[in-house]
């Protein structure tokens, strides 16, 4: 009886490690794709420094939406982005 706790406790583990690191992966490639994002946006929008001598993303009004935007809370992508 206690093996047989001791290998689902085990497989529980395994699995929670397992999507931990899925996570981390995930948000890597989020973080680039971000990234990737705002250096399009910088030259499609052609950004110029604002008075503080901010630049990029960071001279543009509403850049804390942009860098705070998450897909999962938008409400067209309510179930995890699966749905067009």
């Amino acid at each position: 009886m206690e093996a047989a706790l001791w290998h689902e406790s085990h497989v529980v583990y395994n699995i929670l490690f397992s999507l931990a690191e899925e996570t981390i992966c995930l948000n890597k490639e989020k973080q680039a794709e971000m990234k990737s994002l705002f250096a399009w946006f910088e030259a499609a929008l052609q950004v110029q420094p604002d008075k503080h001598g901010n630049t990029g993303v960071e001279a543009l009004t509403g850049k804390t939406l942009l860098k705070n935007h998450d897909a999962q809370k938008s409400p067209r992508c309510a179930d995890g982005g699966t749905s067009a």
